[in-house]
């Protein structure tokens, strides 16, 4: 990446050729003729770094060669620089138009493509695949051992005292379930039987639970000398949560993997790599750039979400025992103070077995074989919305290409900005995205299009991935086959033929919108919790974008991991830096976080944000408390807010009670950019 000129542009800023002139412009001053031409050269003749990709959709599996060879021409020729194949089932299809294809990765499959890959190397395109049927992992391969797990529970409430003999009633799992010979599910261990007294809604106490995992036998048979009282018993086991591919072709249908088991998802990847191996070859001779896991959509809570060795790897992390607190992911609303950091410390748990034991290891696995792991891992929105239960900045740091999706419906961006803050603190030079997806179907021409991709390019993007590219002829009629939702580019539409300029567009924002290193007044600091979505996670000032000032998100690994001070600035190893951290507006703090937190600002930082008062987690509780506060009052001093504001340590200082805009103003940092009269 080339460095930034000595007043740097905003590269993000201005779309279109006032941005073009002032990029050219102000590089060509301070970096010299070399640059320039570059960057001329680069804009003339993007290369294919900047060109779109496309989501190609091979409907139910369907493969035509002839197909596939015409359409490859044609999105060279129009100035596309990648497909990726997508083996997914034609919904919307009641009449059964799209034929049946082969089941994924099978011979038949994998001759298609096969010739894919030689039709690309012919043409000079470069090859992505969705690494599943449908999306996420998993197939037809993969066993109930390998499958996603969760925790379920039953419970009876029996009376004391008195010695009990009782069968308990074994959970209730998923309908959908894998079953064994026995109704039961194919796959599942118990992890705790567990007595505590019967309440009506207090908060849990751990210390009044009696372990009872030792007095039931094979067949959940209970013997329990019972003190007096009503006791709730229940039978904690881990099991298949039967959690299917989402939406595969019709002959690809199977179960999802655990996505938080290392050895799972090592399985998962090696075989997928192998079966493309032994049709292509060696991968890294091929036209094979990355395999794509889509957006995780899980089923179910994601505080039930399990995995084998959980417990193990909880206490090696936290240094205490989770069986006792196992009845707050049933019942989270009972959490009193020490439960919510319980139940704290267990979804950053979580959090961490997915990014280490899928994303991270999957990608690694990849890079092993000559490809990268490109993934939506910061999910297609928050996690409200589809269960996934990991720290977005985090899953997206791990992977190698990073990908978010905006769609055309009400121009809604998504998540494109939290992509581009991953991307600029974890050292990435591509911000790509599913774009613009819709269920508008044909509708939208070049230049709605091209207003959903200049927002998308103010919050960041630059690299775009159609979503879609339908593969399949017109011997149906025109437009002929599609995916159920998509902007669907390709022969068929309308426009085609005019489409290039529109192309070169894109390519030559994203071009220029690679080059050098972003710029950012403010870094906000998202905190240690999880799951974690941007803006849903980060107290981030709405008013700063439009006063001029733009800013990234910093997760803890960041924060605590790369992040100095230099110059009184906070600087990443890749070179990009902000004059202010801004911390969020909580009263609890992860206790390594704030140790970093006063290293930067003894070295000259400036930070704001309101005084921490206690740890985040249970670990080390009350120490941990104390800790904080020691910290707290070196730092802030005697910052009330409001009388007193500001407070030196060491080079650096901490703010509260003021917006990031007066802070600011008050060191001098003045809007990138400002207009007046108009909108």
């Amino acid at each position: 990446m080339m460095g930034i000129p000595t007043n740097p542009v905003r590269l993000g800023a201005i779309p279109g050729l006032s941005m073009i002139l002032l990029v050219l412009s102000g590089c060509a001053v301070n970096r010299g003729a070399a640059v320039y031409d570059r960057l001329v050269d680069g804009f003339r003749n993007p290369p294919a770094a900047a060109r779109p990709d496309a989501f190609w959709p091979w409907l139910n599996g369907h493969a035509d060669p002839a197909r596939i060879t015409f359409e490859m021409e044609a999105f060279r020729a129009a100035g596309f620089s990648r497909l990726q194949v997508w083996d997914v089932k034609a919904l919307q299809d009641p009449d059964g138009i799209v034929p049946a294809g082969p089941p994924f990765l099978s011979d038949e499959w994998l001759e298609h493509l096969a010739h894919a890959n030689r039709e690309a190397q012919r043409l000079g395109l470069e090859l992505g695949m969705v690494a599943a049927s449908g999306w996420n992992a998993g197939g037809t391969w993969v066993s109930p051992e390998q499958a996603g797990l969760g925790l379920y529970a039953s419970e009876q409430v029996v009376q004391g005292p008195g010695v009990l003999d009782l069968v308990l009633e074994f959970p209730e799992v998923p309908a959908h379930a894998p079953r064994g010979a026995d109704g039961r599910p194919a796959y599942w261990r118990t992890v705790a039987v567990q007595a505590l007294p019967a309440g009506n809604g207090e908060p849990f106490v751990p210390e009044k639970v009696v372990d009872l995992t030792g007095r039931i036998d094979t067949g959940g048979r209970l013997h329990w000398k019972a003190p007096a009282g009503a006791w709730i018993i229940r039978w904690f086991v881990f099991a298949n949560t039967g959690q299917r591919l989402i939406v595969p072709s019709p002959r690809s249908d199977g179960l999802q993997i655990d996505f938080f088991d290392a050895d799972d998802s090592r399985a998962y990847f090696h075989h997928v790599l192998d079966r493309l191996a032994s049709a292509l070859g060696p991968l890294e001779h091929t036209a094979m750039r990355y395999l794509e896991v889509d957006s995780l959509e899980l089923e179910g809570s994601r505080l039930r979400a399990w995995t084998e060795g959980i417990l193990g790897a909880f206490a090696e992390r936290f240094g205490y025992d989770a069986r006792p607190w196992l009845s707050l992911l049933l019942e989270p609303d009972r959490a009193d103070e020490r439960g919510k950091r319980f139940l704290h410390d267990w979804s950053r748990l979580v959090s961490d077995l997915m990014i280490e034991n899928h994303y991270r290891l999957g990608n690694k696995i990849l890079r092993e074989r000559g490809l990268l792991l490109a993934a939506e891992a910061g999910g297609p929105g928050p996690p409200i919305w589809n269960s996934c239960p990991v720290d977005a900045l985090g899953a997206l740091g791990a992977v190698g290409l990073l990908r978010g999706e905006f769609w055309s419906k009400n121009r809604s961006m998504y998540n494109v900005k939290e992509i581009a803050c991953a991307a600029h603190t974890y050292g990435r030079t591509i911000v790509d995205a599913e774009a613009f997806t819709s269920w508008r179907h044909w509708r939208d021409g070049p230049y709605y299009l091209k207003l959903l991709a200049d927002q998308a390019f103010l919050d960041g993007l630059n690299h775009v991935t159609f979503h879609t590219a339908p593969h399949g002829g017109a011997e149906t009629g025109l437009p002929g086959y599609a995916y159920h939702a998509g902007t669907h580019m390709g022969p068929n539409l309308a426009w085609w033929p005019m489409a290039g300029p529109f192309i070169d567009y894109l390519s030559r924002c994203c071009f220029l919108l690679q080059q050098g290193l972003p710029v950012a007044d403010v870094c906000f600091y998202q905190g240690d919790g999880a799951p974690a979505f941007h803006p849903l996670a980060v107290d981030w000032d709405p008013t700063l974008r439009p006063a001029g000032h733009d800013y990234d998100v910093v997760d803890v690994r960041v924060l605590t991991g790369s992040m100095a001070v230099r110059d009184g600035r906070l600087v990443l190893p890749h070179g990009v830096s902000y004059p202010l951290l801004v911390l969020p507006d909580e009263a609890s703090i992860d206790l390594q976080a704030l140790r970093k937190i006063r290293d930067l600002v003894r070295g000259g930082a400036a930070v704001l944000g309101p005084r921490p008062v206690r740890a985040s987690g249970l670990a080390g509780y009350p120490a941990c408390d104390e800790e904080v506060r020691g910290i707290a009052a070196e730092l802030w001093g005697p910052i009330d807010g409001a009388t007193v504001t500001e407070h030196r340590f060491g080079r650096g200082r901490i703010v509260q009670g003021r917006t990031a805009l007066e802070v600011l103003a008050r060191m001098g940092f003045p809007p990138d950019f400002s207009w007046e009269n108009g909108d």
